[in-house]
């Protein structure tokens, strides 16, 4: 079993100030066994996190992507390189998967212009899964969680962490040992994996 913050932003992501050493430094007073960085459009944080936590830090970090497409967020894993901006949602979602990733929707009910909202539904199963996100209301987390039974989706936990304090607060809890990121991708398309977040 392993534990995994799924939804981490660091100051490569516009909206973040969070610094790569001191965010890898603060891991190991957590009770989780790593995170994935999933920065703005943008994988170059999550690159250089990886080479410290090999290098200096006795920490997991695997390397995601939070897209921005025309009609909300997706969060990406399995894949290294980053997409095109401007993208619909549809055709970011083919993207990911010919690339061998997942795909799984952050915050989908969070009442924001980022989030897919009820388009989740229109999306179906081109979706992997649906985030149950720790900084969203009961309602929104209610709602996330109703549309991945519905869908029959996996659900994962994040925690959107923007800043050192959110890290850990919510996350994925994997009946595997995970090591890889492809370990990540295979739980989540197996639906080995559910949120571990306080409601």
């Amino acid at each position: 079993m392993s534990i995994i913050d799924m939804h981490i932003h660091t100051k490569y992501s516009w909206c973040s100030y969070t610094e790569i050493h001191e965010l890898l430094s603060n891991l190991s007073l957590l009770n989780i066994d790593g995170i994935v960085i999933t920065d703005h459009d943008e994988i170059n944080g999550a690159k250089i996190a990886q080479k410290y936590a090999q290098e200096k830090y006795d920490v997991k970090v695997f390397l995601g992507i939070e897209v921005s497409t025309l009609e909300g967020h997706l969060l990406a894993y399995g894949i290294e390189e980053k997409l095109p901006l401007g993208l619909r949602a549809i055709d970011a979602i083919n993207e990911i998967r010919n690339k061998g990733g997942v795909v799984v929707a952050p915050h989908p009910f969070r009442n924001a212009l980022t989030s897919l909202g009820d388009m989740v539904y229109t999306l179906g199963n081109t979706l992997d899964g649906i985030e149950i996100n720790a900084m969203d209301s009961r309602t929104a987390k209610d709602q996330a969680r109703s549309a991945a039974q519905q869908l029959d989706l996996a659900m994962i936990g994040g925690s959107d962490a923007h800043c050192l304090k959110s890290v850990g607060r919510s996350a994925t809890k994997f009946e595997i040992y995970v090591e890889t990121i492809d370990d990540i991708v295979d739980a989540i398309r197996k639906k080995q994996c559910q949120p571990y977040v306080s409601f």
